[in-house]
């Protein structure tokens, strides 16, 4: 039986996934972090309508039995993810730039290492520095943009993000509703959504002002709901409780 972050990852990575003939499937990087963007932001506003009821909501991911052992571990996992971005403002920076980094780390990782505070350096080889790191960069971009990531690969992560969205959106929903204010609120200049766009996402060209995170949140419980009537009969009656 599929799981709910199962049933969601398949939704999103369907439309961006490439077929090729001698390997698995596979999406490629750019859109690849729109995608996983995409799945944060839905994990936000899932966890954000069921605030009250993250325990029940679990059921639909957890093992039988331990919906309340993962829900503790969610929080706790938010909470490091929050230290280790103590400057983002945006849904942004916790998500797509955050895994966008994550992956160009393991590249640039490939390339020699450049110590910045060596002693040892001559006055020309200091001189020449920004070029070789200017080199460097340009090397991974390049890597990066030629990545393709394994479905099973990105499914997986996907499902990963989609929690840490459920656990933010859930136990710190104030500051969520910072997360999406400020990331929605500059919309045609933002060029990070220009990039989401071109990588195949599809989003309008501004999102409506009225659509706050609540009302995005409802949208998402509509999913919720739909999946629980295809795969969870069982629960049909108690929708209408934590509805």
């Amino acid at each position: 039986m599929r799981t709910l972050l199962e049933s969601l990852a398949y939704r999103v990575l369907g439309p961006v996934t490439k077929k090729k003939w001698l390997s698995g499937p596979v999406v490629p990087f750019p859109r690849y972090v729109a995608v996983y963007e995409a799945a944060f932001e839905m994990g936000i506003a899932i966890g954000y309508a069921y605030r009250d009821s993250l325990v029940w909501l679990a059921q639909l991911f957890a093992d039988e039995g331990r919906e309340q052992e993962l829900v503790g571990a969610l929080r706790g996992v938010v909470e490091q993810h929050l230290l280790e971005f103590p400057n983002a403002t945006r849904m942004f920076d916790l998500g797509m730039s955050a895994e966008e980094a994550r992956v160009r780390g393991e590249i640039r990782g490939r390339f020699p290492t450049i110590d910045l505070f060596s002693t040892n350096m001559t006055d020309d080889e200091i001189w020449e520095m920004p070029k070789k790191m200017a080199k460097i960069e340009s090397a991974v971009d390049r890597e990066a943009n030629k990545l393709e990531i394994p479905v099973a690969v990105a499914f997986r992560n996907l499902q990963t993000v989609m929690s840490l969205g459920i656990g933010l959106g859930g136990f710190f929903g104030d500051r969520a509703e910072r997360f999406w204010s400020n990331q929605y609120e500059q919309l045609e200049n933002d060029g990070r959504l220009v990039r989401l766009r071109a990588a195949g996402l599809d989003l309008p060209a501004a999102r409506p002002e009225s659509l706050s995170l609540a009302q995005y949140g409802e949208q998402m419980r509509s999913i919720v709901n739909e999946f629980i009537s295809k795969n969870r009969p069982e629960l049909v009656q108690q929708v209408d409780r934590v509805n």
